[in-house]
C-alpha cells in the first residue's frame, strides 16, 4: 500500500498518519499539505514524507498519484471552520469542493484501489452557511463517483478533541479556544448561555475510523463518526472545574448538531471507544487537573 494523505500536518491528519505508520501493511505514506497556518497545519511535525502539493490543482494531485504510484488516499484538507471559510470563501470552494473532485478524478483516471473522503457534522448544522454548502457538494461528489465505480467513502466526524489541536487556525475549534483562553485568563470563555451541545470524539477514535474505513470496501451515503452523546459547554467547564464568563453567541453556530452513529456501526463495524471524562484532559493542556 501506497497511501496519500491530504492535510496530512492538520490536527486529525496527524493522529491517522500516526496509526498508518504503525500499520504494516502500508509500505509508504505520502503528505500533500499546503502547512498553513490558518488550516491548522503543524509545521514542527515530522515532515520528512510530506511533498507539498495543493489539491486545488488537478496536475498537481494527478502528478503526485502517478510519481509515487499511489494505491490508497485519504483526502482530509479543507478550510474547517464557518469563519475561515466566510472569510475566504473563493479558497473555500476551490479547496473543499474543487480540491475533493481533482481527488477522486485523479483517483478514478489512475486505478487508485480506495479513497476516503472527509465530510463534517456540519452539513447537520440548521444554518446554511458556506463551509456547510462545500461539505454538502464534497458529500454528492463523493456519491457520483461511486457510480463511476470508484470506491469511495465519505466519513462524517462530529466535534473531534484530543491531543495536539490547533491555535494556529483562522477559528479554532472550541476546546482549543477555551484552553488558550484559560492560559491567559484562569477562566474559560464561553459564547452563548453555556446551554449549547456537542457530540465530542477523541481524535484517535476518528483515526481508527479512517483506518477501518481505508482496509474496508464499503460505499455507501457519508457515515456519522459519533458517539451519540451530547455534552453542553457548560457540562465541559463543570468536568474541569474551570470558572466561566460569557460572551454574545456567535452567528451561524447551532444550539445543538444531532449525528446518529448507528448506520456506521451497521455497516463499518466501527464504534466510540473514549469516553470523554476519561480523556478530556487530552485537550486541555494549560489546565492543571
Amino acid at each position: 500500500m501506497i497511501v496519500l494523505i491530504t492535510g496530512g500536518l492538520g490536527f486529525l491528519g496527524r493522529h491517522i498518519v500516526d496509526r498508518l505508520f504503525a500499520n504494516t501493511a502500508v509500505g509508504e505514506i505520502i503528505i500533500v499539505d499546503n502547512q498553513d497556518p490558518i488550516c491548522g497545519s503543524d509545521d514542527n511535525h515530522n515532515i520528512r514524507f510530506c511533498v507539498g502539493g495543493d489539491v486545488s490543482s488537478y496536475k498537481s494531485i494527478a502528478d503526485i498519484i502517478e510519481k509515487y504510484q499511489v494505491t490508497h488516499v485519504i483526502h482530509l484538507a479543507a478550510y474547517g471552520r464557518n469563519l475561515s471559510c466566510e472569510s475566504f470563501p473563493l479558497q473555500a470552494w476551490q479547496t473543499n469542493v474543487m480540491g475533493t473532485i481533482n481527488i477522486l478524478e485523479a483517483a478514478r483516471l489512475n486505478n487508485v484501489k480506495r479513497v476516503v473522503c472527509c465530510s463534517s457534522n456540519i452539513v447537520l448544522c440548521p444554518d446554511q452557511t458556506i463551509y456547510k454548502s462545500t461539505k454538502q457538494a464534497l458529500e454528492l461528489a463523493v456519491l457520483s463517483y461511486q457510480r463511476y465505480g470508484l470506491s469511495v467513502q465519505g466519513l462524517r466526524p462530529c466535534n473531534i478533541y484530543g491531543v495536539g489541536q490547533s491555535k494556529t487556525e483562522y477559528q479554532m475549534c472550541s476546546f482549543a479556544a477555551l484552553d488558550a483562553y484559560y492560559k491567559e485568563h484562569g477562566c474559560f470563555k464561553i459564547d452563548g448561555d453555556g446551554t449549547q451541545t456537542r457530540d465530542w470524539v477523541h481524535a484517535q477514535d476518528v483515526a481508527g475510523a479512517f483506518i477501518d474505513t481505508l482496509f474496508s470496501n464499503i460505499t455507501t451515503e457519508a457515515l456519522d463518526i459519533a458517539t451519540g452523546h451530547l455534552t453542553s459547554m457548560n457540562e465541559v467547564a463543570t468536568m474541569l472545574g474551570v470558572p466561566v464568563v460569557y460572551g454574545p453567541r456567535r452567528i451561524g453556530d447551532a444550539m445543538t448538531i444531532i449525528s446518529n452513529p448507528q448506520l456506521t456501526k451497521r455497516v463499518l463495524g466501527w464504534e466510540y471507544s473514549i469516553e470523554l471524562k476519561d480523556r478530556i484532559w487530552d485537550a486541555f493542556p494549560s489546565v492543571k487537573r
